[in-house]
């Protein structure tokens, strides 16, 4: 007997990944109140470690993030890319 198992692509629902992760990571950090550390950015945005290093590093590198003693926070007055 063959197997009738077959791999099936489903589309994310929206907004799961449509914007990309350095987007989503600016946003979360935008509107948070507080640093965010390291570890409750990978669980918001369920990204692995490296990925959140690189775009951690790509939005300090535009001035639009801080790290902090307590965790990385948008830096006062930096404003999205696009806008």
């Amino acid at each position: 007997g063959g197997s009738d198992a077959h791999l099936q692509v489903c589309s994310p629902p929206p907004g799961a990944d449509s914007k990309p992760l350095i987007e989503r990571a600016w946003k979360v950090l935008r509107t948070s109140e507080r640093p965010l550390t390291r570890t409750a950015l990978r669980s918001l945005l369920r990204v692995n470690n490296q990925r959140l290093g690189t775009t951690l590093d790509r939005l300090q590198r535009q001035g639009r993030i801080l790290r902090t003693p307590k965790g990385w926070l948008a830096a006062p007055g930096a404003e999205p890319e696009n806008s």
